[in-house]
């Protein structure tokens, strides 16, 4: 019983073991092999900051990079300088350092080498075994500081189009920087200064002052150069002053006019003050108006037995250095004690831009 049993259990798994082995018989048809191809093309950007083409340099300098991948994922970019290996980054951003040297005058080239993936999906491409690599170059040249420039000059000073414009000469030399556009006033505190805007572009050699309303100032250029600075002659224009004048009307009443502003691009108001106790820059504000055609106004409560100061504002942008970027004058009329009325003198103080402590 037991052996026969035992033949039994042995036919049995010869039997599992026959149809296991012929249902795990499978004979492939077809081609299951994908060969992916590799693009022949790629494209990355490679942008320097300043961007140019060529860098002439006069003292160390600061260079950032910019790389546009359109998806393709970075592996490396090595720098090198005249083919001698700087650094290495692994960002889409990056600098690099360059030191000035008398030992370096002359010309270099700074090159970025980018590795990058291929986005095929292929093994190779997860394995970062298969890339594209990109090279770019540009021209570094180191040269010697040079000297200053000699000079500057304004050429002309044009009042156009409701704005004044300042015009000068072109620098021509080595090593520009840039212009330093300057503006003058005279105040009853002294000679005051202040730079009106600054300009990047060689080329540009005209500037138009955002803060001009009329009386008069003075125009200055400073060129700025690696090797130093020069600055022009402080030229003197005059345009459109405020004139403001007094006529008395009857009692204690006058009437205040001025020219119209002509800068009207620049104009934001004007502004009328009584200054007869509290002196300029310290009045009250008796009318105000941004109606550029308004060239008069009336006032009821002059004093009598007493020189009453008026002044005026032509109001420009908030932009202007407050309080002296404005177009300025100043009168006064006298009430006379014996006929008890007013009598206009029509003296004014100051025709422009600023203030002359100076009493008739």
């Amino acid at each position: 019983m037991p052996l026969t049993f035992f033949r039994f259990s042995l036919f049995f798994l010869f039997l599992f073991l026959l149809l296991s082995t012929w249902r795990c018989e499978y004979e492939p048809t077809g081609d299951y092999f994908r060969d992916i191809k590799m693009p022949d093309t790629a494209t990355l950007q490679i942008t320097l900051d300043p961007s140019d083409s060529v860098y002439t340099l006069y003292d160390d300098a600061l260079l950032t990079f910019n790389l546009h991948t359109f998806g393709l994922t970075i592996y490396s970019t090595k720098i090198f300088f005249d083919n001698e290996f700087i650094k290495e980054n692994s960002d889409t951003t990056g600098w690099v350092y360059l030191d000035h040297s008398d030992q370096l005058l002359g010309t270099h080239n700074l090159t970025l080498v980018v590795t990058t993936s291929t986005n095929t999906g292929s093994l190779a491409d997860l394995l970062h075994a298969e890339g594209f690599v990109f090279s770019q170059s540009w021209e570094i040249i180191y040269a010697k500081v040079p000297p200053p420039p000699d000079t500057c000059k304004i050429t002309r000073i044009v009042d156009s189009a409701g704005a004044v414009t300042i015009f000068w000469e072109r620098y021509n030399g080595e090593g520009f920087k840039r212009y330093e556009i300057n503006k003058a006033w005279h105040s009853y505190e002294g000679n005051s200064f202040y730079q009106l805007d600054k300009v990047y572009d060689v080329d540009k050699t005209e500037y138009t002052d955002s803060t001009f309303v009329g009386g008069w100032v003075e125009y200055s250029i400073t060129i700025v150069t690696i090797g130093g600075s020069a600055n022009s002659e402080y030229i003197f224009h005059q345009a459109n002053y405020s004139q403001l004048k007094v006529n008395p009307v009857g009692g204690t009443r006058v009437k205040l006019s001025w020219e119209q502003c002509t800068f009207y691009k620049n104009f934001r108001g004007y502004e009328v003050y009584d200054a007869t106790f509290n002196n300029y820059p310290d009045g009250k504000l008796i009318f105000s108006t941004k109606n550029i055609e308004t060239t008069s106004c009336y006032y009821d409560s002059c004093t009598r037995d007493w020189n009453n100061y008026f002044y005026i504002f032509f109001v420009p942008p908030q932009n202007s250095w407050f309080p002296y970027g404005r177009n300025f004058s100043i009168v006064y009329i006298y009430i006379d004690p014996i006929s008890k009325g007013l009598k206009p003198i029509n003296s004014s103080l100051s025709g422009g831009t600023g203030f002359k402590s100076k009493k008739e």
